[in-house]
C-alpha cells in the first residue's frame, strides 16, 4: 500500500489544500498597493502568455505539436487546474520567494502527465555524495532531482532555495511606504488635526493636568468637550504643503518597487507617461523585465519536461503588436523582402491562409545576383517587376561540377530518401496523433469500468478462480460495445490517412468506405481485446496478493497514456500497410525512428511484402551492438519492442 500512498499523496494534498478554501499569503508585505500590483500583473501575464510544445523535424524544420504528451500537459498540468492557475501559482512564488516549484509526475515509460505546484518553502534538498534528492515537508516523500521542477528568478547556486529573497530586500521601500499610509490615515482620521497645545493656568494640579491631556488624547474627529474658561486650546494642524510632500514620498516609495522588480512604472498604475512613451515602456517591458523571466522559464521547463528533439517556447508576439500602422510597414516590409508569406501575415493576424498559393515567397529583383539570374532561380526571368516569387532554385551548377564517386552518390541519395521517408512518416501519424486523447479516454473507461467490476466480484467473498472466471466472461460479454467505440475513432483515422497515402504512392485508386469500415472494425476488435486481455492478466497475477490494490492503481493511472501512445504508433503502421494494399503497392520498407535504439537502426530500409512479414518467428537478427535476438513471434510492422517508434513507408 505504500506505493499507492505516495503516488496520491500530491493529488490528495493539493486537492484537500485548495477545497473550497481561500488561502491567504502569510505575510503583510501584499498590502502595498505597488507590490501587489507588481506581483499579480507578473503573475497573470505568465499565466496567460501562449506557450507552446515544438518538436525539431530531421530536417531542421521547427512544428508545433498538437498530440504530443507535452503538449497535453501544458494545456492541462495537473487534474485540479487549468493552465492559468497552475502558471498563476508558478509565477506568483516565482516573484515574492525568488523561485517557483513543482513536482513532476511520470507515467511508467517516463513521460511527464502531471505538474504539481508546491511552496518552495515546504521542500528540501537533500545533498549525498554529489547527489541531490528533495523532500516535500507536506507529506515526508523523497524525490529524484529529475521529478522535481524548479525555475529560479534570483540564483545564487544550484538545487532548491538557492536564491535571493527578494522580499527581504524591498522590505524598507515596503515599511516606508506602509508609513506613509499610517501617518495619512492618522491625520485624516484626526480632521487634520494632529495635535493641541494645552495652556491652563499654573495652579493646575498635576492630576488635573494628567485628565485634561487624557481627555483630548482619547479625542478624534469632530468631538467637542467643555473647559475651564482660563484653558486656551491652539490646534496643531499639518500643512498643505507637507501632506503634498507625503504623497511625493509615497509615490517615490511606489516607484522604487517598481524599480526593483524591474517593471515599467504603468505596470503599478502610474500615469505620468504619454501616448508618445507608452510604445517604449511596453518594448522595455517585453525586454528587459520580461525576456529574461521568460529565459528562466523556458530553461527550466525545456531541462525537466522534453526529451532532446523536443521544447516548451512562450510566444511574447502579442505582446509587441503595435498599432495598425505600426504592422502594415512591418508585413509590407517582410512580403517585399521575402522573409514573410501571405499566409505567415494571415497567421499573425489570428486569420486563416488562403492556399498554396499563399506559401510564395517574394524579393525585388534589385538584390539578386547576376549569377541567380542567369541560373533562371528567378521567376519571370530579368523582368523588371518590382516583386518576384522565389522558385526552388535547381541543384545544377552554373560552373563544373565536382565528380562524385558512386558510393558517395548512393550514400547522398539514400540519406536524401530517408529525411523525404521521415516527412512522410510525420504527415502520417499525424492523424492518429490528433486522436490519441480520445482513445486514451476510451482506454482509461475500458479499464475503469473492468476494475469497478472486478472489485464488485472481489466483494462478493467468492474464491479466486471463481472471480477470475466470473471476470473473464464479464469482459467477453463488453467486447461489442468496446469494439463500437474504438471503431468510430480508427474509421477517423483511415479517412483521413487516405489522401496522405494516395499522395505518397502517386496513386488515386479509390479506398471505399466499405473497405475502411471493415478493417477498422477488425482492428478495432484486436484492440478491445488486448486491454480486456491486461486487465485480466493484472487481475490473475495479482488477485489475492499484496500488491492488488498498487497494481490495479497503476493499471488505472498509467496504462491508458503508455498504451495510447504505443497505440498511435501501431495503428498508423498497421493502417499505412492496410492502404498500401488498397492501393495495389506490394511492398514497404522499415523506417527506423531518428532516435532508434541499434537494433531498429539494422532493420532501417528492410523491404518486406504488405501480405508478409518484416520479422518472421524462429529468426535470429542482429541487434547492432554485436549481440543476436532470437525473435518470439512474426512481427508484420513495427513496433517491434516497448516503445518503439519506428514506422513504414510505401516502396523500397
Amino acid at each position: 500500500m505504500g506505493k499507492k500512498k505516495k503516488k496520491e499523496s500530491i493529488e490528495q494534498s493539493i486537492a484537500a489544500y485548495g477545497s473550497g478554501r481561500r488561502v491567504y499569503y502569510p505575510r503583510e508585505d501584499l498590502q502595498n498597493s505597488a507590490l501587489w500590483s507588481c506581483v499579480v500583473n507578473l503573475s497573470r501575464l505568465y499565466a496567460s502568455m501562449p506557450w507552446h510544445a515544438y518538436k525539431v523535424m530531421p530536417n531542421g524544420d521547427r512544428k508545433k505539436e498538437e498530440g504530443s504528451v507535452l503538449a497535453a500537459l501544458l494545456k492541462k498540468p495537473n487534474a485540479y487546474m487549468t493552465s492559468y492557475d497552475f502558471r498563476f501559482v508558478m509565477g506568483f512564488n516565482f516573484e515574492m520567494r525568488g523561485e517557483a516549484v513543482a513536482i513532476i509526475k511520470r507515467s511508467r515509460s517516463g513521460f511527464p502527465i502531471a505538474l504539481w505546484p508546491v511552496s518552495p518553502s515546504s521542500i528540501v534538498a537533500m545533498y549525498n555524495g554529489g547527489s541531490i534528492s528533495y523532500t516535500l515537508a507536506l507529506t515526508g516523500e523523497t524525490y529524484d532531482v529529475s521529478d522535481v521542477l524548479i525555475i529560479k528568478n534570483t540564483p545564487i547556486g544550484y538545487g532548491a532555495g538557492a536564491v535571493l529573497d527578494p522580499m527581504r530586500y524591498a522590505k524598507d521601500d515596503i515599511d516606508l511606504a506602509q508609513k506613509c499610509k499610517d501617518m495619512q490615515a492618522e491625520y485624516y482620521d484626526g480632521a487634520s488635526v494632529v495635535g493641541n497645545n494645552i495652556s491652563v493656568p499654573s495652579q493646575f494640579t498635576k492630576d488635573q493636568r494628567d485628565e485634561l491631556k487624557r481627555m483630548f488624547d482619547s479625542a478624534r474627529g469632530f468631538r467637542n468637550y467643555v473647559t475651564d474658561e482660563r484653558i486656551k486650546i491652539n490646534p496643531i494642524q499639518v500643512q498643505n504643503a507637507d501632506i503634498a510632500k507625503l504623497s511625493e514620498a509615497e509615490k517615490w516609495s511606489a516607484i522604487e518597487v517598481a524599480r526593483r522588480f524591474n517593471v515599467p512604472p504603468f505596470l503599478i498604475g502610474d500615469t505620468t507617461g504619454t501616448y508618445a512613451n507608452s510604445e517604449q515602456q511596453g518594448l522595455f517591458m517585453v525586454t528587459y523585465c520580461l525576456g529574461p523571466r521568460i529565459a528562466a522559464w523556458e530553461a527550466a521547463l525545456n531541462d525537466s519536461l522534453c526529451r532532446q528533439n523536443e521544447y516548451v517556447k512562450f510566444s511574447m508576439a502579442g505582446m509587441l503588436r503595435g498599432d495598425h500602422a505600426t504592422r502594415s510597414n512591418y508585413y509590407l516590409t517582410g512580403l517585399q523582402y521575402g522573409w514573410l508569406t501571405v499566409n505567415d501575415v494571415r497567421s499573425m493576424e489570428e486569420l486563416s491562409g488562403i492556399g498554396p498559393d499563399g506559401d510564395v515567397h517574394f524579393f525585388p529583383l534589385s538584390v539578386g545576383s547576376i549569377h541567380d539570374v542567369a541560373s533562371g532561380k528567378y521567376a519571370g526571368g530579368g523582368n523588371n517587376s518590382g516583386m518576384n516569387a522565389w522558385k526552388i532554385p535547381s541543384e545544377k551548377k552554373i560552373g563544373k561540377p565536382e565528380k562524385e564517386t558512386l558510393d558517395e552518390s548512393r550514400e547522398k541519395r539514400r540519406e536524401e530518401k530517408r529525411k523525404h521517408d521521415l516527412l512522410f512518416v510525420e504527415e502520417a501519424q499525424k492523424p492518429a496523433k490528433n486522436n490519441r486523447s480520445k482513445l486514451e479516454r476510451m482506454i482509461r473507461l475500458q479499464i475503469s469500468e473492468a476494475i469497478d467490476k472486478l472489485k464488485e466480484l472481489v466483494a462478493t467473498g467468492a474464491p479466486t478462480t471463481s472471480v477470475l472466471s466470473d471476470l473473464r466472461t464479464w469482459l467477453d460479454s463488453t467486447l461489442d460495445n468496446m469494439t463500437a467505440a474504438y471503431k468510430d475513432i480508427y474509421f477517423d483515422v483511415l479517412k483521413k490517412m487516405v489522401p496522405v497515402i494516395q499522395s505518397e504512392t502517386g496513386k488515386d485508386d479509390d479506398v471505399s468506405d466499405s473497405s475502411i469500415d471493415s478493417y477498422a472494425s477488425v482492428y478495432a476488435r484486436s484492440m478491445a481485446e488486448r486491454i480486456a486481455g491486461k486487465v485480466a492478466s493484472v487481475a490473475n497475477a495479482s488477485l489475492g496478493t499484496e500488491e492488488f490494490e498498487d497494481e490495479i492503481s497503476t493499471l488505472k493511472q498509467d496504462y491508458p497514456i503508455d498504451q495510447s501512445e504505443e497505440e498511435t504508433n501501431r495503428a498508423s503502421n498497421a493502417f499505412s500497410i492496410f492502404l498500401f494494399s488498397q492501393l495495389h503497392v506490394s511492398v514497404f520498407h522499415v523506417v527506423a525512428a531518428s532516435n532508434s535504439c541499434g537494433f531498429c537502426g539494422t532493420l532501417d530500409g528492410k523491404i518486406a511484402s504488405v501480405d508478409g512479414y518484416v520479422l518472421t518467428k524462429g529468426s535470429d537478427v542482429d541487434t547492432g551492438d554485436g549481440g543476436v535476438r532470437h525473435i518470439e513471434k512474426n512481427y508484420k510492422h513495427p513496433p517491434f519492442h516497448s516503445h518503439c517508434r519506428c514506422s513504414v513507408a510505401p516502396g523500397e
